[in-house]
């Protein structure tokens, strides 16, 4: 399957293709991310720039953790504390970045949502544009024609 993840200018600058990307994304919603237990090894993920075009493309190879390679990770949380603790923790390589801080605390305090924790490998440079999108999601999953016809502008 296929899937396009928005992410801030300053995450896709410091992609570097020779390396496996870790990456993990939260959401604090009432519904989970669309993602949620529906990202696989093998699926494609495009990362378009938020307010850009399309800049990375990766495979989902696997998640880091404890040195150990495993298929990605999900978890729920009731509040922000059990979120950092489940970072913090080991359960993603990298641990909260440096913006967590800021959310934390700009976030309400009692907050469920959701985390997917997963590895890109084969990333490679995908310079195309995007479609102008209203919707305010960080991530689609391109699982219908119609979808699929939207986004990927290179077909």
């Amino acid at each position: 399957m296929e899937h396009v993840a928005i992410w801030a200018k300053d995450v896709l600058n410091n992609i570097d293709p020779r390396e496996p990307v870790p990456l993990y994304c939260c959401a604090t919603s009432k519904r989970r991310m669309p993602c949620y237990e529906r990202l696989a090894l093998g699926d494609i993920v495009y990362l378009k720039q938020s307010g850009g075009s399309f800049r990375w493309r990766g495979v989902v190879t696997h998640n880091r953790v404890r040195k150990k390679k495993l298929a990605p990770l999900f978890a729920e949380y009731h509040d922000l504390d059990e979120l950092e603790k489940l970072l913090r923790a080991g359960w993603h390589s990298l641990g909260p970045d440096k913006d967590y801080d800021y959310w934390k605390q700009t976030e309400k305090k009692k907050r469920r949502g959701a985390v997917v924790a997963f590895t890109l490998g084969d990333v490679r440079r995908w310079d195309y544009p995007a479609p102008r999108n209203r919707e305010r999601q960080m991530w689609y999953v391109l699982d219908t024609r119609e979808r699929v016809r939207k986004w990927c502008t290179w077909r």
